[in-house]
């Protein structure tokens, strides 16, 4: 289920298919990601939903590419969002005319879990079990991260950047943080009950609050 929290009267209002085309109760939802536009996309196991605030009525996108895919991720940008498929590896999504096209579906890069574009407009690509892709801003070039090369593992989970450019990068087995100047990569992991070790390995997500505290 959708639901929305309404903190002014404290009452949470759940979206049905029945009475507003939401997403359907056995389809979970995986993401959500609120546009420049305020628009809200909602990736979920069986495809792509768009949320009208003013109507409170869901669009589900049925193209070739979006048909039962299961999308575990979207980030935007302009016009664009990036979707993060389990199965066809990044797909751009034309907010305007809803085109849709294959950014990187490389054999090794099909089930994506994190997708994040960092201040240099760059795209890093989180995988299920093949560490990290960075496509460059001109689209031209695609970098890898992964054990051979650093990662304290290939499972990724969460990918953000830090105030002074680091990329941060949660990973099934650690903390990861690049540095993307020197290409060093230092790891975080938990030391059990000692003071200042992260509490468990497995990181689910990274956020920097308005203090930038991470």
């Amino acid at each position: 289920w959708l639901n929305r929290l309404n903190s002014k009267a404290n009452k949470i209002e759940r979206f049905t298919s029945k009475d507003n085309n939401a997403p359907h109760s056995n389809s979970a939802i995986l993401s959500l990601y609120t546009d420049s536009k305020g628009v809200i996309w909602v990736g979920t196991f069986n495809g792509l939903y768009k949320y009208d605030k003013e109507s409170h009525i869901f669009q589900n996108f049925n193209e070739d590419n979006l048909i039962n895919e299961q999308i575990n991720t979207i980030i935007g940008k302009d016009d664009f969002i990036y979707l993060g498929t389990a199965s066809q590896g990044v797909l751009r999504f034309n907010t305007q005319t809803q085109e849709v096209k294959s950014i990187i579906n490389k054999e090794d890069f099909k089930n994506i879990k994190s997708l994040f574009i960092d201040s240099q407009n760059n795209l890093w690509i989180g995988t299920y079990n093949n560490g990290v892709a960075v496509l460059s801003n001109s689209n031209e070039t695609v970098v890898c991260y992964s054990t051979t090369n650093g990662l304290s593992s290939n499972y990724i989970r969460s990918i953000n950047e830090s105030p002074d450019g680091e990329i941060l990068i949660g990973s099934f087995n650690g903390l990861n943080v690049l540095n993307t100047q020197n290409q060093r990569i230092i790891h975080y992991k938990t030391e059990g009950k000692l003071n200042g070790s992260i509490s468990h390995n497995s990181i689910y997500s990274i956020f920097f609050d308005n203090n930038q505290t991470l």
